[in-house]
């Protein structure tokens, strides 16, 4: 009975020493997948590691160009931002000039504001100025209109303040406008005193600039392709990268502290 009884148990003890010591087919597909994802990775990164030295020049002279692009469109864009906003400046004092001009005489505030508009057309100030020309027309305030404009010039909030304090306390607009009109052109001579006397350090900015290409200059006159050893090395493209952001990193630097004596 004893024998029976093992005998029947002999065939269960198989089955889990079989499954213990044998995976089955969902786990040794697994096992499969993950060897395969394992060796597609070792594959990737070996690709990797073989292309990353051939295209490393060239991806150090792409990021050579477009840091020099990027700094030189900075450059631009902000000086045509500046002259724009002097520009801007000198219509806005014309502007008000005329308006003094005209309120001395006994014109209205709307006509003042219309004639000024209509003198100096295409410009931010004679579209806000014609905006509150039609608010003054049909019984509105002036100072909201301004005060919508003021995003795209920054100097029509002097003149909002001044019309906003006439409307509140009933105060005549011509000094208030003559006082808006001599405060640009305070600014404007300041701007103009300043850039006259920063003339001497742009000057010195823009030489620091260029010593790297008398650098370069001096190295062809002594026999020493310059431009061929930046450009066909790897060394040589790290080379040029750092210079390139140093001088970038200089012009701008030197742009915003001169930006800042100015304004």
């Amino acid at each position: 009975m004893r024998q029976s009884f093992i005998g029947e148990l002999a065939p269960l003890i198989v089955i889990v020493l079989a499954s213990a010591w044998v995976p089955p087919a969902p786990v040794r597909r697994i096992q499969r997948r993950k060897s395969s994802s394992t060796s597609a990775r070792f594959v990737l990164v070996g690709a990797v590691l073989l292309v990353a030295p051939l295209l490393a020049r060239y991806v150090l002279l792409f990021a050579s160009a477009l840091v020099l692009l990027a700094a030189g469109w900075k450059v631009f864009r902000d000086m045509q931002k500046e002259r724009r906003q002097q520009q801007q400046r000198q219509t806005l004092s014309k502007m008000l000039g005329m308006c003094v001009s005209e309120l001395r005489c006994g014109a209205s505030l709307g006509d003042c504001l219309e004639h000024a508009a209509q003198q100096h057309q295409y410009e931010p100030a004679a579209t806000a100025f014609a905006a509150a020309a039609r608010s003054l027309h049909t019984g509105g305030g002036a100072s909201a209109q301004l005060e919508h404009y003021c995003e795209q010039m920054p100097d029509l909030r002097t003149v909002a303040h001044c019309w906003r304090i006439a409307e509140r306390h009933g105060i005549a607009m011509a000094p208030l406008l003559e006082n808006a009109e001599r405060q640009l052109r305070a600014r404007l001579h300041h701007r103009q005193r300043t850039n006259a006397a920063m003339q001497g350090p742009k000057a010195t900015a823009a030489i620091l600039c260029a010593l790297p290409l008398v650098g370069m200059l001096l190295g062809a006159a002594m026999g020493v392709n310059v431009p061929q050893l930046l450009v066909s090395s790897f060394i040589g493209n790290c080379m040029l990268l750092i210079g390139i952001v140093l001088i970038s990193s200089g012009l701008l630097w030197t742009q915003r502290i001169i930006r800042g004596a100015t304004s």
